[in-house]
């Protein structure tokens, strides 16, 4: 007699980060499966997730969310403990520019580079170790696709070229110049890691590559005006304060819910739709819609009248755009939904900002 296959129960790191808390909302409320969130710092992360509105609002049952320290996740073995009888993984946790703002460029090593890669490694070992594993699912970064010029702007992208969540590219060398340039890196090199210890390894489930642009949307973790104006979503939110930004920014932006929603998909969708069994494979999936910066205004004009009139917006606010020719159309396809436009993103950040600005 075969025995049954385990209870499906998911492991999900990053989860008090803008994607990752969005993540685990996505989850919660569209997947009856238990959760299991892998924190650096566990008193801390309790309070944190446990304590947030939306959370307290659906009333969990005990089991349905859980928790399991890792306080260094590229030390060898860090996840393996959290990975008892889990069956799927959603691996988020890695750090951002946002976060280390007053860091400096020689430290990027250490702040990125190893925290991105030995992370991603550690975990894919502790997963070929643990015979309940089904599926992994990375988020990585549409940066990780393509030359770190091009998303940085210092470049034209050649006439006739197209970034698809295919497309790979080497890591720019070391010493960077700046925090971005090392962010592009640590993505480029944690993707490509991945992909050689697939290829070496071979394991016996599937691993998913997910691969957003500019990740816009409300931060559920964030209520105060300071917190709203951090992370990518100050990207846009600034010039909707007036900001001059005079350095074009890529034109490629997803919404972080559609995030969410590709990565829990990648996560738990039938081998049949999401198509990550080929052995040696990372399976990977774009998100992004193309956008003009300069737009925000247009929706901060005709939408937030009466802010702009209170000085708590503005419509002076400069940015310009680089077009960026990303691909996702196969990932609005194998999920069935369309990312939602720039204009939404916008009202999501913006309408945030106006809330928790109008309690200051």
């Amino acid at each position: 007699m075969s025995s049954s296959p385990p209870p499906t129960h998911l492991l999900l790191t990053g989860a008090t980060g803008h994607i990752g808390f969005a993540t685990l909302l996505h989850a919660l409320t569209t997947t009856p499966h238990p959760i299991r969130l892998a924190v650096r710092d566990l008193p801390t992360a309790k309070r944190t997730i446990l304590s947030n509105p939306t959370i307290t609002a659906l009333n969990l049952p005990p089991t349905r969310l859980s928790f399991a320290p890792v306080p260094d996740i590229a030390a060898p073995g860090a996840y393996t403990a959290a990975l008892s009888t889990i069956t799927h993984v959603i691996h988020i946790a890695s750090p951002i520019p946002s976060a280390h703002l007053a860091a400096s460029p020689a430290d990027a090593d250490a702040i990125f580079i190893t925290p991105a890669v030995a992370g991603t490694l550690s975990l894919l070992e502790s997963c070929n170790s643990t015979p309940s594993i089904q599926r992994v699912v990375l988020l990585s970064s549409v940066v990780a696709t393509m030359p770190a010029q091009y998303w940085a702007c210092m470049a034209p992208v050649p006439a006739g070229t197209v970034f698809t969540a295919a497309s790979r590219t080497q890591p720019p060398p070391p010493p960077y110049r700046s925090l971005p340039q090392a962010y592009c890196a640590s993505k480029v090199r944690a993707l490509n890691a991945a992909e050689e210890w697939v290829k070496a390894t071979r394991p016996a489930w599937g691993v998913v590559g997910v691969m957003p642009g500019w990740v816009i949307g409300r931060d559920m973790n964030k209520t105060d005006a300071s917190g709203v104006q951090s992370g990518t979503n100050m990207q846009m939110l600034s010039v909707c304060l007036g900001a001059q930004n005079e350095q074009a920014k890529a034109g490629c932006a997803v919404h972080v819910a559609d995030v969410a929603r590709v990565c829990v998909g990648a996560a738990f969708e039938g081998e049949e739709r999401v198509g990550c069994a080929e052995m040696g494979v990372v399976r990977g999936f774009m998100c992004g819609k193309p956008v003009v910066w300069q737009g925000a205004v247009d929706v901060v004009g005709r939408e937030f009248a009466g802010e702009v009139e209170k000085g708590v917006l503005s419509v002076d606010g400069v940015q310009k755009t680089m077009e960026m020719p990303v691909d996702a159309l196969e990932t609005e396809r194998v999920f069935g939904f369309e990312f939602q436009p720039w204009e939404e993103m916008v009202r999501s950040v913006v309408g945030h900002y106006v809330e928790v600005a109008g309690k200051a």
